[in-house]
């Protein structure tokens, strides 16, 4: 799922080759309707690092964003047209982005798009996320901002905390044993919008004994995590407890960042989640395929 914007979502199935056709459909829940966007100008010429989905609300159009390649390179769906068409990405002079997180799904937030990504410059490349790679839908230009200072863990994601954009880095938690047995979360947020100074470091938390795996923030600031508890052996070895993998006591819990306090929501736990907002429209009336059943 690459994301959902006014009642549409959108879903991408990769080709198992490089040669493979990637299909991606508009599909609206709401009115059981389907729409497969006909093939990208590149489709087939290599692996695609990520797809984004956005609304223009001028226009009242959507936009689908596809980057591949290094360096990297864009292609945007507009829905009105129906059609495809490249888009040229020019940042600051001797900056070259290399790559794009591969873990963390882009962010549409004030009307862009927001990945986290990595860059080079000469040719020294940096393997921690160094930049926010942004997509404006309206004038179709990209940008780029200033990833908050401050120690980076192994996952990262963008999201959006109490109208704010938000950066969380996770991973496991530097212990004086050098057991990787607990997990940490930083989370910082950029009180003011497209200003690299405004970032501010929110919260730090500690989980003893779990992995952790962030899923999403809701509406009220409660994070969503996949929370795997682990158990001590006699012979002090830690390992994960097997029966919160698959058992119906679900590992998914939402968290008060401020109280710390966990709720189970009963969500049986899966190889996979996806958290994304939705609310019920009519869009997607012409040109759709209804399902059936």
């Amino acid at each position: 799922m690459v994301g959902s914007c006014n009642g549409l979502v959108c879903l991408a199935q990769r080709g198992k080759l490089s040669t493979t056709s990637d299909a991606i459909y508009l599909w609206n829940p709401s009115i059981r309707k389907f729409k497969r966007l006909p093939d990208s100008c590149s489709n087939g010429k290599g692996f695609w690092l990520s797809t984004g989905f956005g609304y223009q609300s001028k226009t009242n159009d959507y936009k689908v964003v596809k980057l591949r390649g290094t360096p990297v390179v864009a292609e945007v769906y507009t829905l009105c047209s129906d059609s495809w068409r490249k888009v040229e990405i020019s940042l600051r002079s001797k900056v070259v982005v290399s790559g794009i997180e591969p873990s963390s799904s882009p962010l549409f937030f004030s009307g862009a798009l927001h990945w986290i990504a990595y860059h080079s410059e000469g040719e020294v490349e940096f393997q921690d996320p160094t930049m926010i790679l942004s997509f404006d839908v309206d004038n179709e230009k990209f940008g780029e901002m200033a990833l908050p200072a401050g120690d980076k863990l192994s996952e990262h994601s963008l999201f959006v905390f109490k109208g704010n954009v938000a950066f969380i880095s996770c991973g496991y938690a530097e212990n004086d044993d050098d057991l990787q047995s607990d997990s940490q979360c930083f989370i910082w947020v950029m009180r003011d919008y497209g200003v690299d100074e405004s970032w501010n470091k929110l919260l730090s938390i500690r989980f003893e004994n779990a992995d952790i795996i962030f899923y999403g923030c809701i509406e009220h600031g409660e994070l969503l995590l996949d929370k795997k508890v682990k158990e001590e052996s006699k012979d002090g070895e830690i390992k994960i407890d097997e029966s919160m993998i698959l058992s119906d006591d679900t590992a998914i819990v939402s968290l008060d960042p401020e109280t710390l306090h966990e709720k189970d929501l009963g969500i049986l736990r899966y190889v996979t989640h996806i958290v994304t907002t939705f609310k019920e429209s009519l869009v997607l009336l012409d040109g759709a395929t209804g399902l059936s059943g």
